[in-house]
């Protein structure tokens, strides 16, 4: 993680808000007064003292962090229209996939924002913000860049308060559910979040060791070069040795097959009919015609 980034992301600490409350006893007119939760020490009569007991003050509700005009339903029910007609929108067509995660069109992506919120809002000038007052999980966020702008610390607090719609709090492990779903190898989603240079994502990618993931890196700023159906020509690593660079690049042409492969069973099982053939190559063109000529 040299240059390439504005900031190199190095770490994400993601923070819940927590509430506490603190309280102290006072000495006024010698009169001692027991802290909150403390039940003042009895005397007996043989003028020793009784060991005090201690209640613990039952936690205290946070409260959530919403705007302080925001309309609440829950208290003051909507009337009228309000209350029994839909807000009907317009959008193009919508492929279905509502999910932030594998939306397949910007029409879907459209539904998802308005339905649901993300760790920051952006606004105009897409600039990342956070707040009580604004569309975001997140309450508040902080960046640390080190000396040499080389890497960068985020430091996410997350709003109280904050539901899925059935009612579940939000928490820093659904955040975090989000980061490995987006990080994860198999992940075939629009979202390119797993490019960033984050600390540990190409470990996490490749799930493999620091080690290995170095040689592996070697091996392909190494390069590689030579004619068709000669023996290839591998560039000089730095740390990777010969056999580790024969192995690496001797996988290639079989992944490129099964690659392949992947694609022709993927064509074949959802588009060899009739009907899908019909609407790219045209009505009346069938799939066999289609597999005789070459130059379909």
């Amino acid at each position: 993680m040299k240059n390439g980034l504005l900031s190199k992301l190095t770490a994400l600490a993601i923070a819940g808000v927590l509430a506490f409350s603190a309280a102290a006893c006072g000495n006024t007119g010698g009169t001692t007064t027991a802290a909150p939760g403390t039940t003042a020490a009895p005397t007996t009569q043989a003028g020793t003292t009784a060991a005090p007991t201690t209640t613990e003050a039952p936690p205290e509700e946070a409260k959530a962090d919403v705007p302080a005009d925001r309309y609440d339903a829950t208290a003051t029910p909507r009337t009228g229209k309000n209350d029994t007609a839909p807000l009907v929108l317009q959008t193009g067509t919508l492929d279905g996939k509502f999910s932030p995660f594998f939306a397949t069109s910007a029409y879907d992506v459209d539904v998802t924002g308005m339905t649901g919120l993300g760790l920051l809002f952006y606004d105009k000038d897409g600039a990342p913000q956070a707040g009580v007052d604004l569309p975001s999980l997140a309450y508040s966020f902080d960046q640390e860049v080190n000396a040499d702008n080389t890497e960068s610390k985020y430091t996410f607090v997350l709003k109280n308060g904050i539901t899925f719609s059935d009612g579940q709090p939000v928490t820093v492990k659904d955040v975090l559910f989000s980061i490995y779903v987006l990080s994860d190898p198999y992940y075939d989603g629009s979202s390119t979040y797993y490019t960033m240079a984050i600390e540990g994502m190409g470990e996490y990618r490749l799930q493999t060791s620091t080690e290995m993931f170095e040689v592996v890196k070697d091996i392909v700023e190494a390069g590689i070069s030579g004619e068709a159906g000669a023996d290839p020509v591998y560039g000089t690593p730095k740390v990777a040795t010969a056999e580790q660079q024969a192995a690496f690049w001797g996988y290639m042409d079989e992944a490129g097959e099964k690659f392949a492969q992947e694609i022709i069973d993927n064509v074949n099982g959802n588009y060899r009919n009739e009907d899908e053939v019909g609407k790219i190559f045209g009505e009346g063109v069938t799939p066999d015609q289609v597999a005789a000529d070459t130059t379909l």
